[in-house]
């Protein structure tokens, strides 16, 4: 006897689900100025208000939101309900529409106060940045010119409460991994595609925020569900 098919797109909305975030935004609905928070526990909580972005374009896993570099942005209410300041994930599906620029505004993915996911220099180095004390940073690069999917993690592990350890992951693989300073309060998600005044250019799905440090295994799964496994 065969199974039921899942659909790819809900295979991978079931496993980040399943992986109990905060908040989980899957940007793959044709909606007009809301982003429903589909994340278990929590739905219809923290929801987001988009501005300009376009929806249903072809996307990676599922149709995905363009932003168009100029005015594009998707914002969220501010709550301290979503702060997680201990362990820390962060998850997005993107691509770029063009090259990053030197500067620590550049191509902005997904932005919370005293951290961010974003791509600068023409080089396209992926950056999951803290800012509270002073810049620490985990990046990869991608090369000049990428114009490919990829799946972009940012983990903080402060369970020791000093030598905290930020690590990011491209497509599944720990690129970097290096110690930051413990984190400051209010770490909700501000905005995804925007850090003022500076927007994405570009297309994002599929974001997701946790309290808990993803292992491994759980960010490989989620690239291979994503079929963006290197």
């Amino acid at each position: 006897m065969h199974g039921i098919a899942i659909p790819f797109i809900e295979r991978f909305r079931r496993e980040i689900k399943f992986l109990r975030p905060l908040a989980y935004y899957p940007l793959v609905d044709n909606v007009s100025d809301a982003e429903i928070n589909i994340a278990p526990g929590h739905e219809g909580s923290n929801d987001a208000t988009i501005t300009g972005a376009t929806p249903n374009q072809d996307g990676q896993v599922g149709p995905a939101y363009s932003f168009d570099g100029i005015d594009d942005e998707i914002t969220h209410a501010v709550t301290d309900d979503f702060s997680p300041t201990n362990d820390i994930s962060v998850v997005v599906i993107f691509k770029l529409g063009a090259d990053g620029v030197d500067n620590a505004s550049s191509q902005p993915l997904v932005v919370a106060k005293y951290w961010k996911i974003h791509v600068r220099t023409t080089n396209n180095l992926v950056q999951w940045r803290f800012d509270n004390a002073g810049a620490v940073v985990a990046a990869h690069t991608l090369g000049n010119g990428d114009r490919n999917w990829h799946i972009g993690v940012g983990t903080y592990d402060n369970s020791d409460g000093s030598n905290s350890v930020m690590k990011i992951y491209i497509d599944g693989v720990i690129r970097q991994t290096t110690n930051a300073a413990k984190l400051a309060s209010t770490t909700y998600i501000q905005s995804i595609g925007k850090i003022s005044p500076v927007f994405f250019n570009g297309y994002i799905q599929h974001v997701a925020l946790f309290d808990k440090v993803l292992t491994e295994d759980e960010v490989l799964r989620l690239a291979q569900y994503a079929d963006l496994a290197d």
